[in-house]
């Protein structure tokens, strides 16, 4: 709920801490001008802005601050207010990267009270953007990976900095797949690119999975459904002005299914209690094994939600107990908190996002309360939350991945020695389908299985594509289809003077039959050769003869 936040005046204890090439180097609370963070279930990110003054000691950073390497961030707010044991606090917490950094030089002669004739650089005015460190990486990596019998956990750890914890408990990430196909790829033709970032969390959201953010571990988690609570904070309503809620926004069409395939096509309706005829949303889907189709309607409707109840609310001073993003909280009229006839009285929330933003007090030169610990700011604090028994995932907007990307591979068969261009197919275990084994250059020839179909032939034409032939494949995230062939068999291909068509079939050369229309003088000419080994059989059809020839070549 967008409006304008409460300011209040407070005294704060900021610590920073950046860990840099040369050692960590820490910030001074009364050294930090402007702070603002914004809190995620998914992350967080903010600013900063700092001092550091250069004259007449040095200047400390510079040097490591201009350096290239990353710069981890470490920073903590709690309360200052006189009386307030601090040991009692709950302070917000957070780890993160530098995302972006600056800085501002102001010299000697730009003090009024400073005076200096050599005008050296009299301080610096710093800032940084940082956020937390999954998506700092992972929003600058575009990667491809192809992938067989493997499992979304294996290639997500393997994409994991050493520096991001992440658990993973959601059986749709640790069970094997026979095709995984990530693409989160640069590309010159789109912009912006989906990164690695984005592909994870297209691919939580479509499978209804949860991604978040632990605050107090730092911790990243992929699990099926949300943890219970294992405390619920009682909250004062004293320290808060005004609330705002958004009652819950109801669904109100009716979910439809289409399995729309040639042969056993269904349609599975979810009943809404809401609904309003004819509203519907419809989603199309081709499952051509049916425990496939029922859990594809089982994912549907599970994401078939409507929007929970929505709170937000301004802090009137910096509370002791600083929440974060999956807190669960609840105000009760027993303790004589907040009105027993309130909307929220007695409600359990989840904590869904805290805005902070506060900014120093400045009385004289920004200068003159530096290397403090404390100091007076203007801040505001939001906090927004829901019903905590959403189960609705909480997810950033996310730029979709694009699929499928065609690349080339050979054919693979088992039938036969390895000279042979036989063909083959397999049943998987647990599979009804039938599948090529189609073998993938690029990434380091992995094989992955595509449907066993007449591609684009006519059903009538029974012509698979045989050993090593080269052929353009579709690939999707699980999925991988054929779309076209792109060489020439040997002794496919006819003199161009003949101006020929030429059927071939068989396991090689030496074993094989050969249909060849072709022109001889201008006038069409059929032949139908046969060979096994040394013996050829030959019938040739021209104009006003037939010619049925056999022989044997002499072996050499």
């Amino acid at each position: 709920m967008d409006r304008s936040p409460v300011i209040y005046e407070d005294t704060l204890l900021i610590t920073a801490t950046l860990t840099l090439s040369s050692g960590s180097y820490a910030i001074a609370g009364s050294n930090v001008l402007d702070l603002d963070v914004h809190l995620r279930p998914w992350g967080f990110d903010g600013s900063m802005t700092f001092l550091v003054m250069a004259y007449p000691s040095t200047d400390g950073l510079l040097t490591a601050f201009q350096a290239s390497a990353p710069i981890p961030i470490a920073l903590t707010v709690v309360t200052g207010n006189e009386g307030v044991d601090q040991s009692t606090c709950v302070p917000l917490s957070l780890k993160g990267m530098v995302s972006e950094r600056r800085f501002i030089e102001i010299a000697g002669n730009q003090q009024a009270s400073t005076i200096v004739s050599s005008n050296p650089v009299f301080y610096r005015r710093y800032f940084v953007r940082f956020e937390d460190s999954a998506h700092f990486y992972w929003k600058q990596h575009y990667f491809q990976g192809l992938y067989a019998n493997s499992t979304y956990q294996t290639i997500i750890n393997a994409q994991k900095p050493s520096s991001v914890t992440l658990n993973i408990n959601w059986t749709v990430l640790t069970t094997s797949q026979l095709q995984i196909f990530v693409n989160s790829g640069a590309s010159a033709s789109r912009n912006p690119t989906a990164s690695f970032f984005d592909w994870l969390m297209w691919l939580v959201d479509t499978n209804n999975g949860y991604y978040y953010y632990n605050y107090s571990n730092s911790q990243y988690n992929l699990v099926t459904a949300l943890p219970a609570a294992s405390t619920t904070t009682s909250l004062s309503a004293l320290t808060i002005g005004t609330f705002w809620i958004k009652p819950a926004e109801p669904k109100l069409s009716t979910l439809t299914i289409y399995n729309a395939t040639a042969s056993g096509s269904s349609t599975k309706s979810v009943s809404n209690t809401n609904a309003a005829a004819p509203l519907a949303t419809c989603y199309t889907t081709i499952q051509p094994i049916a425990n496939n189709f029922t859990s594809y309607t089982t994912l549907q409707t599970n994401r078939f939600q409507g929007q929970p109840m929505e709170i937000s609310w301004d802090y009137l001073t910096t509370p002791t107990t600083m929440l974060v993003p999956w807190n669960v909280v609840q105000f009760t009229s027993s303790s004589n908190n907040i009105s027993s006839s309130s909307a929220l009285s007695g409600q359990t929330l989840r904590i869904t996002s805290v805005d902070f933003s506060c900014s120093q007090l400045i009385n004289g030169a920004e200068t003159n309360n530096y290397g403090n610990s404390y100091a007076g700011y203007k801040a505001s604090l939001q906090v927004g939350a829901c019903t905590s028994s959403t189960t609705l995932s909480m997810l950033p907007d996310y730029q979709m991945p694009v699929y499928p990307v065609e690349v080339q591979g050979t054919v693979c068969s088992t039938q036969g020695s390895t000279t042979n261009l036989t063909y083959s197919y397999a049943t998987p275990s647990g599979s009804t389908v039938n599948f090529y084994t189609v073998q993938i250059p690029v990434w380091s020839n992995v094989q992955i299985q595509v449907p066993y179909m007449p591609v684009n032939m006519n059903g009538q034409f029974y012509f698979p594509p045989y050993r090593n032939e080269q052929i353009l494949v579709s690939l999707g995230l699980n999925t991988a289809d054929i779309l076209s062939y792109i060489d020439w068999r040997t002794n496919a291909t006819p003199a161009l003077t003949s101006q020929g068509n030429v059927i071939v079939m068989g396991q090689s050369e030496t074993s094989c039959t050969t249909i060849t229309h072709s022109y001889s003088n201008n006038q069409p000419q059929l032949e139908i050769n046969r060979v096994l080994s040394t013996d050829t059989e030959t019938i040739t059809i021209g104009e006003g003869f037939i010619l049925l020839q056999t022989e044997q070549t002499p072996s050499s």
